[in-house]
């Protein structure tokens, strides 16, 4: 995994993610806040919680992360805009 800057920071597992501290404690809020709202909201087509299709995490900063994703996401998001009048709540 890399920060948005480059910087790569290793393999993210228990350990990497306790050592973020000082200059990557905002990456590593991100990261927080992102799992607990995308681990509680549901797909609404398939039922599974959002960051379940996260495969694996590209780069990351204070606001956001790139990753690599289940194909299952693309075919929900694609439903979901093809038919937002039943999603727009």
């Amino acid at each position: 995994m890399r920060l948005i800057d480059g910087t790569d920071i290793g393999v993210l597992g228990p350990g990497l993610y306790d050592a973020l501290a000082n200059g990557l404690l905002l990456p590593k809020i991100c990261l927080l806040n992102l799992f607990a709202v995308l681990s509680k909201q549901n797909d609404p087509i398939s039922g599974q919680p959002w960051f379940s299709m996260v495969k694996k995490i590209l780069v990351i900063d204070q606001e956001r992360l790139v990753a690599v994703v289940d194909s299952n996401l693309f075919e929900s998001v694609d439903h979901i805009l093809n038919d937002m009048n039943n999603f727009a709540k």
